[in-house]
């Protein structure tokens, strides 16, 4: 229904111009609705943008839980969410997110954030199961999340504001996952005990 077409073209239009370039009336035209009828569906082009968004993070977390379903090891289910999480960030996906963190008020902004990107859940199981596979330390799992997902996203930021133009690949992916399976296992060997 109309509902629909507005997403739709509210996707395209947010995805390709960005949040403040693109107007209700534009979304209008290309829904082919009215402005009344779009304002009849969402009260802002805050809470269009918003319901946009989340559908797209709800596409995403879809995404990645398919890429660590596919199985192998957990480093390379997190390898493989990691291509997903790049990937996604070359597409619209990439400029809604940047427009969240730019343009919303707080309060949206963490309502978005909080309910989105990183489904943090499905990262713990496999995280679980490195432990159990994998030799990697115990009691760490929420820092070892939290580790993953900051340098999966540092790469990411590392090429918007073009301090590398590594390309984000496989390579990259694993090498993420090695590094940081590597680091935490040393950090938290236990003490080799003294004869």
């Amino acid at each position: 229904g109309a509902r629909r077409r507005v997403m739709g073209a509210a996707n395209a239009l947010f995805g390709e111009h960005g949040f403040t370039a693109v107007s209700m009336q534009q979304i209008a035209n290309a829904a082919q609705i009215t402005k009344a009828t779009l304002y009849h569906h969402f009260r802002s082009k805050e809470d269009l943008f918003a319901a946009v968004v989340l559908e797209a993070t709800a596409q995403s977390k879809d995404d990645i839980a398919k890429a660590i379903a596919e199985g192998g090891t957990p480093d390379e289910q997190l390898a493989r969410a990691a291509m997903h999480v790049f990937a996604r960030t070359r597409s619209d996906f990439g400029r809604l997110m940047t427009d969240v963190h730019e343009q919303m008020v707080p309060e949206l902004r963490n309502r978005i954030l909080s309910e989105q990107a990183m489904p943090w859940e499905l990262f713990r199981e496999v995280f679980e199961e490195a432990e159990l596979k994998c030799g990697l330390p115990t009691g760490h799992t929420e820092l070892a999340i939290s580790m993953f997902i900051g340098m999966v996203w540092g790469q990411i930021w590392m090429r918007k504001i073009e301090v590398s133009d590594l390309p984000l690949d496989e390579t990259l992916a694993a090498t993420i996952v090695n590094v940081l399976f590597s680091g935490l296992r040393d950090t938290f060997a236990p003490a080799p005990s003294i004869p």
